[in-house]
């Protein structure tokens, strides 16, 4: 009787041991932001959407006097659409609005010449990379396209700002 109680304890030290093995460990979570050459495609395909034409990004100085360069202008007019990466943003802080994770507002900026320009900073449009995809980067993109047809239904079409 000695040793099945011996292997009877081995065993359930055993599982005890197990119990704790696969369940340690979380899955990883890797927040990334949409490349910024997706984020052009999907800024042109909203533009083209909403019925106006994209074109070349224009280099411009901000009314601070601070160089900038939006990502992609709009034919004929003073709007364009700059998606701003982290390291963009250090290079211009202080002449563009902080990100703020809580904000939900768009920005926009203007340049010397009346530009307008809608900031979108890449830390809004993240997706999950690592194993627990709780965010996916159909929905990063869709959000982008959202923001770029928000910016010109409401301030672009109606030619807002002054």
């Amino acid at each position: 009787m000695k040793p099945s109680v011996s292997r009877r304890g081995a065993l359930v030290a055993a599982l005890v041991l197990c119990a704790g093995c696969g369940g340690g460990q979380r899955p990883t979570k890797e927040l990334r932001p949409l490349e910024e050459r997706r984020a052009r495609a999907l800024i042109e395909e909203a533009m083209l959407e909403n019925g106006v034409r994209p074109a070349r990004p224009r280099q411009l100085t901000l009314r601070s006097g601070q160089p900038f360069s939006e990502d992609m202008a709009i034919e004929g007019s003073r709007y364009g659409v700059a998606y701003v990466t982290v390291p963009e943003a250090e290079k211009v802080s202080g002449s563009i609005p902080a990100y703020n994770p809580d904000d939900q507002e768009l920005k926009l900026v203007r340049g010397q010449s009346g530009e307008v320009v809608l900031v979108l900073y890449e830390q809004n449009y993240r997706y999950d990379a690592g194993a627990t995809h709780s965010t996916n980067a159909v929905t990063a993109e869709r959000t982008l396209k959202r923001d770029v047809t928000d910016y010109l239904l409401h301030v672009v079409k109606p030619d807002k700002v002054k």
